[in-house]
């Protein structure tokens, strides 16, 4: 168990997710499993932007790292300063290598994510503003960037023509899976999102019609899902998806499922994981 808590408290395991999703895109889009440095700048970016927020702890609010929620960050300080520069030097170094395209479109989606979770702005020279803040749009950022850089960015180092259509329903499939696993995560920050007086779904619905939203939009997924499957008469990702799908379903709604350690971290997070593992299965052996 110790290597699962490493590898979440690390967030080496949802910057394997963001990396997973980009390679099935591409296999969604018909290319051929290739290494590109683009990978390598989605793998670390993630992995830095999963955890500035411990950054700004530390250079802001040194007094929380006694708290029991950064406990692993206390106790691995030395390794969180080493992470976070070797993700820095490896987005630097490999942006190089990159083509202007990506760049183009990275840049950009860096800076939203810098605002994301650092302040930059300022109310009455106290309240500390960040994009996240913004009532109910947190969801939605986090869907949208997470649907642009493991779909548009393989689309852009694509060397064949790909029809409009496809990449479109791979966007919104992608991102209507990330906004239905996301939706548990703001249920489990309801009483912190209150203190911070931020607003989200749950707040304004309610964990019950919260999930409900999550169900519908996995039903939606599903819908989306067989369009695809009429559009492009790929049987064998469409069953990958279909599998994706209902075992998410699964997932969101099993009482016992929820109780566990790993619920969202591990399992709701592994459900992008389960996903890129399904398609390549089905796509490389059916």
């Amino acid at each position: 168990m110790k290597i699962i808590d490493f590898l979440i408290n690390s967030k080496i395991y949802i910057s394997l997710a963001s990396l997973l999703l980009t390679l099935e895109t591409q296999i969604l889009l018909g290319l051929k499993l290739e290494y590109h440095p683009y990978l390598v700048i989605i793998f670390f970016s993630t992995l830095l932007e999963y955890n500035l927020y411990r950054l700004h702890l530390i250079l802001y609010e040194k007094e929380k790292l006694n708290s029991i929620e950064n406990n692993w960050l206390n106790r691995n300080l030395t390794f969180f300063i080493v992470l976070i520069s070797v993700s820095l030097i490896s987005i630097i170094y490999f942006s190089i290598l990159a083509s202007r395209e990506v760049k183009f479109i990275l840049i950009p989606l860096s800076i939203v994510t810098l605002f994301y979770s650092f302040p930059f702005l300022k109310y009455n020279s106290n309240l500390i503003f960040k994009l996240r803040e913004i009532p109910y749009l947190k969801i939605f950022i986090i869907s949208l960037i997470w649907s642009i850089v493991t779909v548009v960015i393989p689309v852009i180092r694509a060397e064949t023509h790909i029809e409009a259509s496809k990449i479109m329903l791979i966007m919104i499939e992608r991102f209507l899976f990330i906004f239905a696993i996301t939706i548990p995560f703001d249920i489990r920050d309801i009483e912190t999102d209150k203190k911070a007086g931020m607003r989200t779904i749950p707040i304004l619905l309610n964990e019950k019609k919260s999930i409900t939203i999550s169900n519908l939009v996995i039903g939606v997924f599903l819908i989306i899902t067989t369009i695809h499957f009429i559009e492009y008469k790929i049987l064998s990702l469409f069953i990958a998806l279909v599998i994706s799908g209902l075992s998410t379903l699964y997932i969101l709604n099993s009482t016992k499922i929820k109780q566990l350690k790993y619920y969202h971290f591990g399992i709701l997070d592994g459900t992008m994981i389960l996903q890129f593992i399904l398609i390549y299965l089905f796509y490389t052996y059916f």
